[in-house]
C-alpha cells in the first residue's frame, strides 16, 4: 500500500483525490479501489478495501504504513491469506525483532522444517513468530495507491 494523490484531479470540495487500490501484480489488473475520505489516510481503509476479495492462499503486499498488527491479523485470520509488509525505522521494536532473527529461519537458507516463517507480530511480544510454511506457489495481490 502506498498513499498517493491523483495529480490534477479535484473533488467537488476542491481537495485533491486520494485513491487506494488492490492490484493483481502479474496481470496489472485492479481488483478493488477506494477513494480515501478527506482528513484521513489509508489505514482505516485497509480492511474495507480487501474485505470483498478472496485472499485465501494469496500474498498481500503493502508498504510500511500497513505494518500493523490489526492489518496482519485481518489478512491471516479473516482472509486466510499471507502478507509481506515493509518495515522501517519508525517501528524500532519490530525492526529489531526482525533483525534479531537467525538467517537460517528464512527460506531458502533454513532447513526444510524451518523454512517459511512469516514475520507476524503479537502487539504484546514483537519477537513472537507464527511458524507456518505457506503452500507453493502463492499468487501475489498487492495493495497500492498511485499518483498520476
Amino acid at each position: 500500500m502506498d498513499g498517493k494523490v491523483l495529480r490534477g484531479v479535484r473533488s467537488a470540495n476542491g481537495r485533491q483525490v486520494h485513491v487506494f487500490a488492490a492490484i493483481l501484480h502479474g496481470q496489472g489488473v485492479v481488483l478493488a479501489q477506494r477513494q480515501i475520505p478527506d482528513k484521513t489516510n489509508e489505514i482505516p481503509e485497509f480492511q474495507p478495501l480487501i474485505t470483498s476479495l478472496d485472499l485465501k492462499g494469496k500474498v498481500v503486499t503493502a508498504d510500511a504504513m500497513h505494518a500493523q498488527v490489526a492489518h496482519a491479523q485481518f489478512v491471516v485470520e479473516k482472509k486466510e491469506g499471507e502478507y509481506v509488509f515493509t518495515v522501517k525505522d519508525n517501528q524500532p521494536a519490530l525492526l529489531q525483532a526482525i533483525q534479531d532473527l537467525d538467517d537460517g529461519s528464512f527460506s531458502p537458507s533454513g532447513d526444510a522444517e524451518e523454512q517459511g516463517p512469516r514475520a507476524y507480530r503479537n502487539a504484546d511480544d514483537p519477537s513472537e513468530l507464527l511458524r507456518k510454511r505457506p503452500p507453493d506457489p502463492l499468487p501475489v495481490v498487492g495493495v497500492s495507491a498511485v499518483t498520476y
